[in-house]
């Protein structure tokens, strides 16, 4: 009987053994995007497609905004309100 720990590290081996080859895994993932674009088209799946576009473009703006950068919308608590300076 197969354990989930022996099946997590057969897994795993595989995958290190795997990422080693990096023209497979492009030509992999071109498969699964045109496979995916061939859904789209046969299948009318443009509304899910369209707000899965939009989930990756939120991901690579979240990848690509520098830490540490202060929130816009975030009062700042040393603020004082409605004092102005001369």
């Amino acid at each position: 009987m197969w354990t989930w720990k022996r099946l997590n590290r057969r897994l795993n081996s595989y995958l290190d053994s795997y990422s080693l080859r990096r023209g497979k895994r492009w030509l992999a993932a071109s498969l699964l995007f045109l496979y995916l674009c061939y859904r789209i088209a046969a299948y009318e799946y443009i509304g899910v497609m369209y707000f899965l576009c939009l989930y990756v473009l939120y991901l690579l703006v979240q990848f690509y905004t520098p830490m540490g950068l202060p929130d816009p919308d975030e009062d700042d608590p040393n603020e004082i309100v409605g004092e102005r300076l001369a």
